[in-house]
């Protein structure tokens, strides 16, 4: 089998010329899963990727929650950290329709399993941000679920004789406000990864973390980064971030293997950290997009978004990628 010959009767991929081809989506949800099954997470995500999209999802988890070290700056209720996470709870927020392969694993198993110089970098640490707070590096744990979450994609394409067009790996507490546009993900570069880099967040030569995708054999070779953590670390250029932040090693894992790194010069959500709502949505329309016009405002299943003219500049720049 190759790609799936079967076309969405949804109002969404209706074009002029008629019934267009539903590309077949991987979602890998890596790492700590923190609030995942928080009511807009579970509802923004299903409208605007799981359901969107002919979509598979493949978890690669661990057994207790979490939060990261921003979590609690937004969020008055913190009482999803200290929940352990079962596999009927994926399959309640995701719909086990969807859901095709997890692997939930106790931390400090994995963690005691470490190689002595990955475990002294992991605990040295770094200043998350600029801040005065020491992290520690959670580059290994999150490079680690990604490669894994890849790897449950894989063993599922080779037992089902399936192949995804596109793979989109994104963190549990992603909250997306609107969909990524069906000619992106069907027209996706042979040797290319896509990532949100939207004016008021903007950084060079990074791969953002919390969401990016590209075709399979693309995602194969940036989830390898874990299998080259301490040559990326080790690896003399000067990003602007520490040795061990993730998305510097991700950036270098495509560099090195002459994966362009292209911008989505526009926010389609981000990490949701159980603040007020509203203050979520306005953050990433006025922050975030700071610098994209907006000529009014719709709403979609309480989702509020920018609608943008023709005559504004392109959301997304094809023709800007870092080599």
């Amino acid at each position: 089998k190759g790609k799936v010959d079967q076309l969405s009767f949804t109002r969404r991929l209706f074009t002029m010329d008629g019934l267009s081809y539903v590309p077949r989506v991987a979602v890998l949800i890596v790492g700590e899963l923190r609030n995942f099954d928080n009511k807009h997470i579970m509802v923004n995500n299903k409208k605007w990727l799981f359901d969107y999209y002919n979509t598979d999802i493949f978890v690669s988890t661990w057994t207790h929650r979490g939060a990261s070290f921003n979590h609690g700056h937004g969020s008055s209720d913190m009482g999803f950290v200290g929940r352990r996470v079962h596999d009927y709870d994926i399959n309640d927020a995701y719909s086990a329709k969807h859901v095709k392969g997890m692997n939930i694993e106790d931390y400090d198993k994995w963690h005691k399993k470490m190689e002595s110089e990955q475990k002294r970098i992991y605990h040295r640490g770094f200043y998350n941000n600029g801040s005065n707070i020491l992290c520690p590096s959670t580059a290994f744990p999150q490079l680690y679920k990604l490669w894994d979450a890849n790897r449950l994609r894989l063993e599922y394409e080779k037992k089902h004789g399936v192949v995804y067009d596109v793979v989109i790996k994104i963190r549990g507490d992603l909250c997306m406000l609107e969909p990524i546009p069906v000619d992106l993900v069907s027209k996706a570069a042979d040797n290319a990864v896509y990532h949100m880099n939207p004016p008021g967040i903007y950084e060079d030569r990074r791969i953002y973390d919390i969401f990016f995708f590209g075709k399979g054999d693309v995602m194969n070779t940036i989830a390898g980064a874990y299998m080259n953590i301490m040559n990326l670390i080790n690896n003399p250029l000067d990003t602007g971030r520490a040795d061990v932040n993730a998305c510097r090693l991700l950036y270098l894992q495509a560099m090195k293997n002459n994966v362009r790194v292209i911008d989505i010069e526009k926010s389609l959500g981000d990490i949701y950290r159980n603040e007020n709502y509203g203050d979520y949505v306005s953050k990433v329309i006025n922050v975030f997009n700071c610098n994209i016009v907006s000529t009014g405002v719709e709403g979609g299943g309480g989702v509020q978004q920018p609608k943008y003219s023709g005559a504004q500049r392109s959301f997304f720049n094809l023709s800007k990628f870092i080599r």
